[in-house]
């Protein structure tokens, strides 16, 4: 079938049946397209076939082929609805931004029709980009902003796929994103993936009943299908005990949820925040708040105004908790050495001066951070984890390819400073 055929709607409009959702295309519904310029797997193929025409959670273990399947569902739906929506959810950007390239690089979907929407880039632009492109990436908690505000025209969307789709279960917003869509009317496919479906079976059946699922396909890497395309490797968990560490890391982190108490207090007071407990925000609360503050903008007379002394305390709670959150994140991460380092750029950015004040009683010893390679290490040699990991990478030869994956920034730009490596 030709890569490229002109479809039978003059325009998007024109692409929507009398209640406003996309019409399907039959002269492009009629077969799909499978890249060739790639090996072709027999499971893969399989899997995408499924994929197409039912609601299915696919996992594969890490690197054999998930995105692959991904871009050429997302690339029949384009096809097949020419005024649909095609949306692509992950929970990080680094995810989002490789599936982006997988799109254009496997499939061919058009640059112009695409869009990375990120909850840094301007409502109004967002809405814009909702209204004239077609494929989207984005993280899960910036569409259920976008559903609520009604940025978006919901009975446009025909297909969505979820990446690491273990993580659709209570709390999380994969499901807020379902229920959204659904109670605004939308009717799409949904694709799942997952290197792994998980070892607790309710949790199993939770994503699968959140995320609609009505087929599962799985492949572990004993299937005879997938031993081709494995590669050989030795698995060795080295478990580093916190030691004293782990008392002070305590320490700080409930002075952290302390910290925040009256913070939550105050947002929850407002309804701004639908839990009040401090020990139970997360990111998703700010997002909540967030939409909330939008909402209640519009909708209250009180915060019309949006110099009120009010709407100025809302405001500034919701960066607090912002701040504090992070804080939280980064002594989990990089420990009492990455925090100490947070806090000193957070003074330096002239944030909270009250979150800057309370430091780690090891970060304490300490006023600044100083450039020196020698010094960051110092202060991050404390966490054993940390100190355990520059032992390994010391020990590499110099030929070999080390890759090591850490949720901090802070705590990659520390590894960087090992005199040992070459970058």
């Amino acid at each position: 079938m030709p890569r490229n055929r002109v479809n039978n709607f003059s325009s998007r409009e024109d692409g929507l049946d009398s209640q406003g959702y996309p019409k399907i295309d039959e002269l492009e519904a009629d077969s799909w397209l499978y890249p060739t310029n790639y090996d072709v797997r027999q499971y893969q193929l399989l899997i995408t076939e499924t994929s197409l025409f039912q609601n299915t959670l696919v996992c594969l273990p890490t690197g054999l082929g998930k995105t692959l399947i991904a871009s050429v569902v997302m690339h029949a739906y384009y096809k097949w609805f020419p005024s649909g929506s095609v949306i692509f959810l992950a929970p990080t950007k680094p995810l989002v931004n490789q599936q982006i390239k997988a799109c254009h690089d496997i499939m061919g979907i058009p640059v112009n029709d695409t869009a990375h929407l990120e909850g840094s880039i301007n409502p109004e632009k967002r809405s814009e980009f909702w209204d004239s492109k077609r494929v989207f990436f984005c993280t899960p908690q910036t569409l259920v902003n976008d559903v609520k505000n009604g940025r978006l025209d919901v009975k446009r969307v025909v297909c969505v796929v979820f990446d690491e789709a273990h993580k659709a279960t209570r709390g999380y917003a994969y499901t807020s994103v379902v229920r959204e869509l659904e109670d605004n009317g939308a009717k799409f496919r949904i694709l799942a993936l997952s290197a792994t479906p998980g070892s607790d079976m309710k949790k199993v059946q939770d994503v699968v009943y959140n995320l609609r699922i009505a087929n599962v396909e799985v492949r572990t890497e004993d299937d005879p299908e997938i031993a081709p395309y494995r590669h050989d490797r030795e698995i060795e968990t080295v478990k580093v005990a916190e030691g004293g560490v782990a008392s002070i890391k305590d320490a700080v982190k409930q002075e952290l949820v302390e910290l925040m108490r009256p913070v939550s207090r105050r947002l929850y007071d407002n309804r701004i925040l639908s839990v009040d407990n401090p020990k139970n925000l997360n990111v998703f609360a700010i997002e909540e708040a967030e939409s909330n503050i939008e909402i209640a903008l519009q909708k209250k007379p009180e915060f019309s105004n949006g110099s009120s002394m009010l709407m100025r305390q809302i405001l500034g709670d919701v960066e607090h908790m912002k701040s504090i959150l992070n804080c939280k994140r980064v002594l989990a991460d990089a420990g009492t050495g990455g925090l100490l380092n947070l806090m000193n750029d957070m003074k330096k950015k002239q944030l909270p001066a009250y979150v800057a004040a309370h430091r780690s009683q090891e970060g304490s010893r300490s006023n600044s951070i100083s450039n020196n390679s020698n010094n960051v290490l110092m202060d991050l040699a404390a966490t054993p984890r940390f100190a355990k990991l520059l032992e390994t990478l010391r020990r590499t030869q110099n030929d070999t390819q080390v890759c090591v994956f850490k949720a901090v920034g802070l705590s990659i730009t520390s590894i960087t400073y090992i005199p040992r490596l070459t970058y």
